[in-house]
């Protein structure tokens, strides 16, 4: 009896990591972002996700204070020209609860987050680190990331 339960628990436990979010549809672009679209008033908050093996089928959206503003796949990052003054960025995969982060935007200036997969004992959930300028940088430059927005309708 016990092991039935026990096969029935993988199994059900084993299905419910299929109906896990896959790569989303992103549209991909040629160039880089161009910094000098965004007018000197605004600042520059880039998001991205480095490659990594672990968590290569999953993404995530980005949301600026509650309204999805793009995403990130394994392995690409875009940027959002943002007003000054406090926001608020969080990372979904609309499976639970958001991840979010506040940042305090001036103009002129340019800010980093890193999105990765974070994996817990039954799944994977999205999440997102403010980091240094350095880092941030070097990751964007370094990394070969792919420059990918939402798809508009």
């Amino acid at each position: 009896m016990k092991t039935r339960f026990f096969l029935c628990f993988l199994a059900c436990a084993a299905l419910a990591a299929c109906a896990t979010p896959v790569t989303l549809d992103l549209e991909e672009h040629d160039r880089p972002f161009d910094e000098s679209t965004v007018g000197p008033e605004q600042g520059i908050v880039y998001f991205y996700r480095e490659r990594a093996y672990a968590g290569i089928a999953r993404s995530m959206y980005i949301a600026h204070d509650g309204k999805r503003i793009g995403a990130l796949n394994n392995g690409s990052y875009f940027a959002y020209p943002a007003d000054p003054g406090a926001h608020v960025f969080s990372a979904e995969d609309g499976l639970r609860d958001d991840v979010s982060r506040r940042l305090l935007v001036e103009p002129g200036e340019t800010y980093y987050i890193r999105g990765s997969i974070e994996f817990g004992f039954w799944d994977a959930r999205p999440d997102i680190t403010i980091v240094a300028p350095e880092e941030g940088r070097a990751a964007i430059e370094g990394e070969d990331l792919d420059y990918d927005t939402l798809e508009t309708e």
